[in-house]
């Protein structure tokens, strides 16, 4: 290796980081949903704020808090755990209200 050249990484190491990131996100994101999921959960309710955007970055700031308490160590695990934490979101938003744009005015 030619030194000040940077090692290009195999594709099976790029799988074991991504699926290793995704299993530990996985075990902590249930904790992350009820600690702080619910309050934030609750707050929506109480403000109607129902748009899919709120549950995206609920979703994302609950992720990086959990992240954060965890290992803040890397910012780039930081970044892929809010961007799981983005879709939990939405997913959360849409089991719960559908694809109404404002489910409290379709009922």
């Amino acid at each position: 290796m030619v030194r000040g050249m940077s090692r290009t990484r195999s594709l099976t190491e790029l799988f074991n980081d991504l699926s290793g990131l995704v299993t530990l996100y996985s075990m902590f994101s249930f904790a992350a949903m009820i600690v702080f999921g619910s309050p934030l959960l609750y707050l929506y309710r109480l403000l109607d704020w129902t748009s899919l955007w709120s549950f995206a970055a609920g979703g994302a700031v609950c992720a990086a808090i959990t992240y954060t308490i965890m290992d803040a160590s890397n910012w780039q695990s930081l970044v892929m755990f809010s961007v799981l934490g983005t879709i939990e979101g939405v997913i959360l938003r849409l089991v719960l209200f559908g694809v109404a744009s404002r489910p409290s005015a379709c009922a």
